[in-house]
């Protein structure tokens, strides 16, 4: 009887902080920094004015209700390199990132990651065969 109430006292925990960890994790990251550059594939020098599409997708819709299985919310945003290549935004709340780069000449480029308080993309374009 000793060992059932062990082993079940182990699986039970277990249980409980595999449950802890997955709510933890399928929540939104409140104040998101998102940072980039944006360069030329081949010469390595930064593209001023690259259009940054960003879609953010979001756990929390905008009326508040939270799934933790499925995104309920989305912003989209739109950001212009400056002449280092460089762009930055701070998102409120946010689960997943979609970037797309681009820019007349080049390849179109996407990028994607789940987010963190803090997120920066180096991002080469290459040349279209125009």
């Amino acid at each position: 009887m000793k060992k059932f109430i062990i082993i079940s006292c182990s699986i039970l925990i277990l249980f409980l902080s595999y449950l802890a960890f997955w709510v933890y994790s399928a929540t939104d990251t409140k104040n998101v920094k998102l940072t980039g550059y944006v360069f030329d594939k081949e010469t390595n020098k930064p593209i001023k004015n690259a259009k940054v599409e960003i879609e953010n997708y979001r756990y929390e819709s905008d009326n508040g209700f939270s799934n933790h299985d499925e995104y309920l919310g989305e912003d989209g945003y739109e950001l212009l390199s400056n002449n280092n290549g460089f762009y930055e935004i701070t998102i409120d709340k946010s689960a997943f990132i979609v970037i797309e780069i681009r820019k007349d000449g080049y390849k179109l480029k996407t990028e994607s990651d789940y987010s963190l308080k803090s997120m920066s993309f180096k991002t080469s374009l290459e040349k279209t065969n125009n």
